[in-house]
């Protein structure tokens, strides 16, 4: 009875470990997904900068020669 309760416990074990490596799975592409999200959003945010801070310059630039 003991080596079939200990082969039970290690196969309950097995299942449990077997439950974790799934959720761990699913929780990583998860993850992997809204990194993608942010790094298109970051890159999106980005080129809005830049594109402001080329209008700003251009303004900037058109202020300098009203003034001279």
């Amino acid at each position: 009875m003991k080596e079939e309760d200990s082969i039970d416990k290690l196969e309950g074990r097995i299942l449990e470990l077997i439950g974790i490596c799934e959720t761990i799975s699913k929780d990583n592409e998860l993850l992997k997904n809204d990194q993608k999200l942010l790094r298109q959003e970051f890159m999106a945010q980005r080129e809005k900068n830049k594109m402001a801070r080329e209008k700003i310059e251009q303004i900037l630039a058109k202020l300098d020669s009203i003034q001279s």
